[in-house]
């Protein structure tokens, strides 16, 4: 987990990010896209995935291939950070107790799909 950022006039935007790891190769490997992405693959055939991105504001998912493995990578709003230079204001959008619940049911469900 971590923060990918995006620099814009006079302020930073910070996606939350979550890459989840697996060895071996992937038939989808270099699937990406604006919006739900690689996921969006997933969400057409389950419906709790679907509610589930769409509560935590899933803004991009993608495969990135390695030599050993790949990661996936998926993206959200709810957890992202935004800076701006003036006036100097930090804004969190912060999880609840509910979203933490929704982070790991997505993922779990992610990496079933894919693993």
């Amino acid at each position: 987990m971590g923060y990918v950022p995006h620099n814009k006039a006079l302020s930073s935007l910070y996606d939350f990010t979550v890459w989840l790891p697996f060895d071996g190769r992937s038939e989808h490997a270099g699937e990406s896209g604006k919006g739900h992405g690689f996921v969006q693959r997933i969400e057409d055939e389950n419906a709790l995935v679907a509610s589930r991105a769409e509560s935590l504001g899933l803004v991009n998912s993608r495969v990135i291939a390695g030599d050993n493995g790949y990661l996936i990578e998926v993206r959200f709003m709810v957890g992202s950070f935004t800076w701006t230079a003036i006036p100097p204001v930090a804004t969190t959008i912060a999880f609840s107790e509910q979203d933490c619940v929704r982070l790991v049911e997505l993922l779990f469900m992610i990496s079933l799909s894919v693993g």
